[in-house]
């Protein structure tokens, strides 16, 4: 039952960067517009990233106390009631210092997510900053993981990292495309119906980087840690 919530904790937490990484290079590649219902959608869905972050920080605090679960056989009270077994977690084991990390870099995204929610006055600033620290919690993300513990972390380290940022940039901007398409059709006209074909059309160039970048190094990764049939058929990996 807690591999389950921690995989289906993993699942939202992954997904919820995603958006907060693609969402906000989006709205940064399609830029600003004097028209009022672009102006609402864009105010919307800058409404959204603080809840979006508070999911994301939420399910990593979750994912990290079930994994101590799965590390040391306590139950969940007494986990939660340990201030000690939590510390020596976080700074004793490799896992629990990246995690600590991660979570801090997460947290760096607060202020900006805030002022996105309020304002449009410095849109762009608080969305660069965002992106970034979105970005570099996905990179940190792989240290962590499978990748970094075997002989060719030098070179699947990389590939790692390359394949959580496009899958990021690609799946966190489809929501919004989405839902400019949605909006835009309900009200067409030619300066909103121009400006979604240009958005879609920047967006699309990224996304078929994105998803040269998915593939290729999907299929690297892959035979870096696939040997044999029986690997790829015969373990959960």
């Amino acid at each position: 039952m807690t591999e389950i919530l921690s995989a289906g904790f993993r699942g939202v937490n992954l997904f919820t960067l995603a958006f907060l990484v693609g969402g906000s290079l989006f709205l940064l590649f399609v830029g600003p517009h004097p028209d009022v219902e672009i102006a609402n959608w864009r105010a919307r869905w800058r409404r959204i990233f603080p809840w979006v972050l508070a999911v994301n920080l939420v399910t990593a605090a979750a994912i990290l106390i079930l994994q101590l679960k799965l590390t040391v056989d306590r139950s969940m009270v007494q986990l939660l009631a340990s201030r000690e077994l939590l510390e020596s977690f976080l700074s004793g084991t490799r896992y629990g210092r990246i995690s600590a990390i991660k979570f801090a870099a997460a947290s760096l995204m607060v202020i900006p997510c805030l002022v996105l929610a309020r304002t449009a006055r410095y849109e762009r600033t608080c969305l660069f900053t965002t992106l970034l620290f979105a970005t570099l919690t996905g990179l940190i993300g792989p240290l962590s993981g499978h990748a970094a513990g075997g002989e060719q972390s030098l070179w699947l380290m990389p590939l790692h990292m390359l394949h959580i940022c496009a899958v990021a940039a690609w799946l966190g901007g489809l929501p919004l495309w989405i839902s400019l398409i949605r909006r835009i059709g309900r009200s067409p006209e030619r300066q909103r119906c121009a400006y979604t074909a240009r958005a879609l059309e920047r967006f699309s160039r990224l996304a078929l980087l994105c998803m040269a970048a998915i593939v290729g190094s999907g299929v690297l990764l892959t035979l870096g840690f696939v040997e044999t049939m029986g690997d790829l058929l015969g373990t959960p990996y």
